[in-house]
């Protein structure tokens, strides 16, 4: 039967495998189960046969790992507006970063618990994962 090994981003692993051969010997199959996480999205798995008995038998195959996952968010205030001097009648600007695989497709800003909306006529204004408040008042705190 073929010798079988698991290699992750070139490295062999050394995870416990199943394998089984068909009755003549002429199959091999090998089953790996891996503990896996967001930092192994796009890593290459590859399995690799051998035959001891036949020269140069060597035999490869590799996928791009795509591991889904819940998004992460970080929310933060725009780089050039200093978070400890807001004041009243400022506009101000938050940023919001999401890590998520699949990638999202849409973003929802809230405030005190409540959705806000894009309302340029009153201030707010909602671009891609960016939140502008206009001339923000005491209410905008929270």
């Amino acid at each position: 039967p073929a010798s079988i090994t698991w290699w992750k981003a070139g490295k062999l692993l050394h995870h416990s495998t199943t394998v089984t051969s068909s009755h003549a010997g002429n199959l091999t199959t090998s089953t790996i189960t891996l503990p896996l996480s967001k930092a192994d999205e796009g890593v290459i798995l590859s399995c690799r046969a051998d035959n001891p008995l036949v020269p140069a038998s060597a035999l490869e195959d590799s996928i791009n790992l795509n591991i889904y996952y819940t998004p992460t968010t970080f929310a933060r205030v725009g780089s050039n507006i200093n978070a400890s001097n807001i004041r009243e009648g400022m506009d101000v600007y938050f940023e919001c970063d999401v890590d998520a695989n699949p990638k999202i497709r849409k973003l929802v800003w809230t405030h005190d618990g409540q959705v806000v909306h894009g309302n340029a006529s009153i201030g707010t204004i909602i671009s891609n994962q960016t939140l502008v408040l206009q001339s923000v008042t005491r209410r905008s705190s929270g």
